[in-house]
């Protein structure tokens, strides 16, 4: 197989979806084998991308797994009997998935619930926990009683309706209450999981005629609380 070393593909995006403008012909018609990307052992087939049936393909698309490190890659793209060379760019992917992806802690006034959540790294950088915080909860309908007045009984356009949502909001009742995050670790590399546990420091004189609701930041990804009283 002949190498043209005058093109050059240039793969740049986050591991799971890294594109390169076609940087020659490229013809999508029946028969065409698949073009293929290597480096080091391995080999990865190419997603032809095309703006018609009959054109021929604007560009490349490489998927890596997630957990690919971010830098520079020195590759060789295998297509019609030629190779060329390439050039990829892993760029840093934050992908957290937390298993449930929300949680609601059964309460009284005064008491201390937890649970524990499943959290995987499926993103390619290493990512830190924050163990303690403090965060504001609103009744849990607070968000759909200020929407429902926003743009069911507001006229106007969009901002003006979004103003008239943060005023309905910024008069809803908010509570502090502190979460403590606890791990076997703070850190948590690409590609590993672990489970952590989420408790709560519920105020003794808290409204248990309602829910409470809000947001925690598990390794940089927010995941709904619900108390329920």
């Amino acid at each position: 197989m002949s190498e043209d070393s005058n093109v050059r593909f240039y793969f740049k995006g986050p591991p799971n979806q890294l594109e390169s403008e076609a940087a020659v012909v490229l013809p999508m018609k029946g028969g065409v084998p698949v073009p293929e990307l290597e480096f080091g052992n391995q080999r990865h087939a190419l997603r032809l991308l095309q703006s018609g049936s009959d054109e021929p393909a604007r560009s490349l698309r490489l998927e890596l797994p997630s957990d690919t490190s971010p830098g520079t890659i020195e590759a060789t793209v295998h297509f019609g009997g030629k190779s060329y060379p390439a050039t990829i760019v892993v760029e840093e992917l934050s992908r957290i998935v937390t298993e449930p992806r929300s949680v609601s802690l059964s309460c009284l006034p005064g008491s201390r619930p937890a649970t524990t959540v499943r959290v995987t790294n499926a993103g390619n950088i290493r990512q830190q926990l924050e163990p303690q915080q403090t965060i504001l909860m609103r009744h849990a309908d607070a968000i759909s009683r200020g929407v429902r007045k926003a743009f069911k009984n507001t006229s106007g356009d969009l901002i003006s309706r979004m103003i008239v949502l943060g005023e309905e909001l910024s008069s809803e009742p908010i509570r502090e209450v502190r979460f403590d995050i606890k791990a076997d670790s703070n850190e948590l590399a690409a590609g590993d999981q672990q489970s952590v546990e989420i408790g709560a420091e519920i105020p003794r004189d808290i409204d248990r005629s309602v829910s409470w609701k809000g947001s925690l930041v598990l390794f940089r990804q927010a995941i709904n609380v619900t108390l329920d009283m």
